[in-house]
């Protein structure tokens, strides 16, 4: 038998991680392989009679929901005048008050007490499930910003679990595969720095969003820094919630899962990426997000650049629907110049552009 039992607390063994928070209790989760004297089915007449059998014979008090009910009905006369919710706070008291009275049974019965013996009589700690457990944990944080982290014995600090992760908020919900603590996080957020300290409010609204820290790697983020290939390829996993999907791929296998071949090759995942890949990026968030490949999408009007010619196929068809959209613009001369290094800050407020015509925002 497998006993899989879970104690809350008000903090882990491990203090957290600089900069984050609690945004749950902590869950202590023991997994223990239990010998046990009695079968499941022997058990589960025990507290059927327990609940529904007054005539039945034993240490316990038998036919206690049986019991309540009796005494609900007795007052059939005052039901009829009672408000509903009246009514639902006297039935949820009962079932207070049959679930206290079998707890204390269920835990002499495993136990031994009152005269019965013991159900267990073995125990074993299980070091972990291969299909583990699901575990559904409410939180206090905000959304994205939010994650489920783990504390075990072989590994005394904090990190995140393996496996899907999926936040329907208020819950964050995971599989717990080993023992050990576990508790959501608030995480900090991405710190936009500026050289007059004024940090533009939709820069900031994003960074409390998403966690930009797994794109760009650091709790601080200068506009003008650069982004390499692989920060964006993150930040396209990030911006569409696709994380989970492509968990433990390299950058370059992500970068084939995501179908951005055109945009970045796998050698250049160090190198910074220029202004023609990231508004081709941008796009293809729209068009993610949309559910509308980049190869269907077409402009609504006719668009001239003069440097049109000079342009690979792949930047020209995603430049014109992002010129389209709004998500970018000309330079004098209706010139564009792709080859320019692209920055963060750049980036960042196309991403903002999407999302508010998507209505994200």
């Amino acid at each position: 038998m497998l006993e899989i039992t879970s104690e809350r607390k008000a903090s882990g063994t491990a203090p957290v991680p600089f900069g984050y928070s609690y945004a749950s209790k902590v869950y202590d989760i023991k997994f223990v392989s239990v010998g046990m004297k009695r079968t499941y089915a022997e058990i589960n007449e025990i507290i059927y009679d327990i609940l529904k059998e007054p005539e039945a014979k034993g240490p316990f008090k038998y036919g206690i929901l049986d019991r309540e009910l009796v005494r609900l009905l007795e007052k059939e006369t005052n039901l009829n005048y009672m408000s509903h919710v009246e009514l639902d706070n006297m039935i949820s008291k009962i079932i207070d008050i049959v679930e206290e009275e079998l707890s204390m049974y269920i835990k002499d019965i495993l136990e031994g007490g009152r005269g019965f013996s013991a159900s267990r009589i073995s125990y074993k700690d299980v070091p972990g499930l291969p299909g583990g457990i699901k575990l559904k944990m409410v939180h206090s944080g905000a959304g994205a910003m939010t994650g489920p982290y783990m504390l075990t014995r072989e590994q005394p600090e904090w990190r995140e679990p393996e496996g899907i992760k999926a936040w329907i908020f208020p819950y964050v919900v995971f599989t717990a595969y080993k023992p050990g603590q576990y508790a959501v996080f608030n995480l900090p957020a991405v710190n936009i720095q500026t050289p007059d300290g004024s940090v533009d409010p939709d820069f900031r609204l994003l960074s409390q969003k998403y966690d930009l820290r797994k794109a760009f790697g650091t709790t601080y983020l200068y506009p003008g820094d650069y982004v390499s290939a692989e920060s964006a390829v993150l930040l396209f996993e990030i911006i569409t919630e696709t994380g989970s999907e492509a968990e433990g791929l390299s950058i370059p296998a992500k970068i084939n899962y995501y179908k951005l071949n055109e945009i970045f090759s796998a050698a250049s995942i160090r190198q910074n990426i220029n202004r023609g890949q990231a508004v081709c990026l941008v796009v293809e968030i729209y068009c993610y997000k949309t559910g509308i490949p980049s190869a269907m999408l077409r402009p609504s009007k006719r668009l001239y650049i003069s440097n049109s010619d000079s342009m690979p196929d792949y930047l020209y068809n995603r430049l014109v629907v992002a010129l389209d959209l709004g998500i970018e613009t000309l330079e004098p001369g209706n010139v564009y110049t792709a080859e320019k290094t692209a920055t963060a800050g750049e980036l960042i407020e196309k991403v903002i552009s999407v999302l508010d015509l998507l209505g994200e925002w």
